[in-house]
């Protein structure tokens, strides 16, 4: 597998298989010697006749997603199966297979990664490996082309990527001085997983532990330490999920001194 992070050099190639024709045979040489002349004149243009419908378009290919499913989350490589035909046979019996990730107005962007992929008996798989592509939410697409350099283009969405660590984003740790001029380390974090994670959160004055926080919530923190300042440091984040297996990842965050 072959996968890419940059869409131009595939539109290249794109277009470069769409100039192609197959090389079609030319007519069939009749002896004058073996036949009349009116029958020489009825083969030649029979061949030639052959010759031009073979050359014709045809159909358009067809092409399919048919695994993963809409909306799957998948951790780690993603398999992504379909099948693809065409009438006059598919152009370098392959198609070529995307990822897209998904665009703040809904649609599919350009590609983050890309493969081409053999079609064997009408059926073709390919698996992007676990960091292929960030995080996200992908559209899964597929396209495949044919001998006459007609394509057809196909998507199917939504695929969420998850390298298989928990992810946590807005993560912040600061520190600060409540009315009464004692100083605090306050940590913020969001749960960016698509299920729901344990989060644990330290610093030198205290922690924290927030259970089954749910996708696009937040987990906060206040630690006092009781005095009047605090010295620069570090906070510590931790998240873990179960999905059969473990999936376990720790945040280090810094903080500023401070003196109320």
């Amino acid at each position: 597998m072959r996968a890419r992070s940059v869409v131009p050099a595939v539109a290249a190639a794109c277009l470069a298989l769409a100039g192609s024709l197959v090389a079609v045979p030319g007519a069939v040489a009749v002896s004058p010697a073996a036949v009349s002349a009116a029958t020489v004149d009825t083969a030649t243009a029979d061949a030639t006749a052959d010759t031009t419908a073979d050359a014709k378009p045809g159909k358009p290919p067809k092409i399919t997603i048919t695994s993963p499913r809409t909306t799957t989350t998948v951790v780690g490589a993603v398999t992504v199966t379909g099948r693809a035909s065409d009438d006059h046979g598919l152009d370098g019996d392959q198609v070529y297979v995307y990822l897209q990730p998904r665009t703040t107005a809904g649609g599919c962007g350009p590609a983050a990664a890309y493969t081409t992929t053999p079609v064997v008996d009408g059926e073709w798989t390919t698996t992007f490996a676990s960091g292929s592509a960030p995080d996200g939410t992908y559209c899964v697409a597929a396209i495949a082309m044919d001998t006459a350099g007609q394509q057809t283009y196909t998507s199917r969405q939504w695929l969420m990527l998850s390298d298989g660590s928990p992810r946590l984003v807005n993560l912040s740790a600061r520190s600060q001085c409540d009315a009464n001029g004692v100083a605090s380390v306050a940590v913020y974090a969001v749960n960016g997983e698509q299920v729901p994670v344990d989060v644990r959160m330290t610093t030198p004055y205290g922690e924290k532990k927030v259970t089954s926080l749910a996708p696009g919530k937040a987990a906060y923190v206040f630690t006092q330490s009781g005095e009047p300042k605090v010295a620069k440091g570090t906070a510590t984040v931790s998240a873990y999920y179960w999905d059969g297996v473990g999936h376990h990842e720790t945040y280090t965050l810094p903080y500023a001194k401070v003196r109320c």
